[in-house]
């Protein structure tokens, strides 16, 4: 692995082996988020949904006592790709794709129970430069939470107020609907 850059979210690396590009995440060991993201990519694999990452790989190196996360690199993130434009905001067309690809991820996670808590602009990537319907992967699924398990912690939730339900920001648990929705 050849380091390339470094973003806001970790370390991209270059694979010299097969020329690709990984994004890399480090937590510290006893941080058990990525176990929670891993454990919900793991349970929704084979999805046959394009909006979902893949190649999540977990190592952990107890000598540093960190664990590092490889993930997908994707072209940019929704929020990046708006500012860049001249006008800064999407078309009609662009909306629509974002609004169905988000609808549609949402609703595949909902049937195998899991509940989605941080969608914004900058968790939505973009696989490539041109909109089209497979363009957009819903990164970032720390935050995932499943309709058994209650939370005795509402700032699971409180992530991104402006994009939940109204009942989330006086520290109210959510319900089951409100990825849906938010």
């Amino acid at each position: 692995m050849k380091k390339k850059a470094v973003r806001g979210f970790g370390v991209i690396f270059k694979n010299i082996l097969n020329d690709q590009f990984v994004a890399t995440k480090a937590e510290i060991l006893k941080n058990r988020i990525s176990i929670s993201e891993k454990n919900c990519l793991s349970s929704i694999s084979n999805s046959g949904i394009d909006s979902l990452p893949f190649n999540l790989d977990i190592i952990e190196d107890e000598n540093l006592s960190l664990r590092f996360l490889a993930l997908s690199l994707y072209h940019k993130n929704l929020c990046e790709y708006t500012h860049e434009k001249k006008n800064k905001c999407l078309t009609i067309h662009e909306l629509t794709i974002v609004n169905i690809s988000v609808l549609r991820t949402l609703n595949y996670l909902n049937t195998f129970q899991y509940i989605y808590n941080d969608i914004k602009e900058t968790n939505l990537m973009l696989r490539h430069e041109y909109f089209s319907s497979s363009i957009i992967v819903l990164e970032d699924l720390k935050s995932t939470t499943i309709f058994s398990r209650t939370s005795s912690n509402p700032e699971n939730v409180d992530i991104t107020p402006c994009f939940v339900g109204l009942w989330i920001h006086k520290n109210i648990l959510y319900t089951y609907t409100n990825d849906l929705v938010s």
